[in-house]
């Protein structure tokens, strides 16, 4: 039996593909989609009472060709960090960003990158711009908020005294 294609079944069936298009593209490897990596590091992987460490998050394009990334919200890079004896997130608090529902976009020159830092201070407390930590050890991670094609940087491990 062959059915009739009316335009609102035209219309769900580019979706469809557009849709299947779209959530095709899978890592080449851990951090990285369609010429772009995501990393991360930190200045000291065991900070001491007191001191601090900033954790770097590099979006690299990988291509000579400039490109410009679109997002359905404000989040674009986002940083995470978890507690390794808990799996709890300790940042953002609740493991969530608040997000505004726009499109932003991101423009990334041939070769070019983008850097995000979040800096870390081994204390109770902490006024901005540090995140305070209490002791323990902790992972570090970074996403690029892409809807189905998001990617995500390697984990960074680091130790609070």
């Amino acid at each position: 039996m062959v059915t009739a294609m009316t335009p609102l079944r035209i219309a769900a069936l580019v979706c469809t593909l557009v849709a299947a298009a779209a959530c095709g593209a899978s890592p080449t490897g851990p951090g990285q989609r369609d010429g772009l990596r995501l990393t991360g590091r930190i200045t000291d992987s065991t900070i001491a009472p007191g001191n601090t460490a900033v954790l770097t998050f590099t979006l690299e394009n990988l291509s000579p060709r400039a490109t410009t990334l679109t997002f359905g919200s404000s989040c674009q890079v986002m940083p995470y960090i978890t507690s390794r004896q808990t799996g709890d997130f300790v940042y953002p608090p609740h493991g969530g960003w608040g997000c505004l529902t726009v499109m932003t976009q991101l423009e990334l020159a041939g070769f070019g990158s983008v850097v995000k830092d979040v800096q870390i201070k081994a204390a109770a407390t902490a006024d901005y711009p540090y995140v305070a930590l209490p002791p323990g050890t902790y992972l570090a991670y970074a996403r690029l908020e892409q809807g189905p094609n998001s990617i995500q940087s390697d984990p960074v491990a680091f130790t609070v005294r």
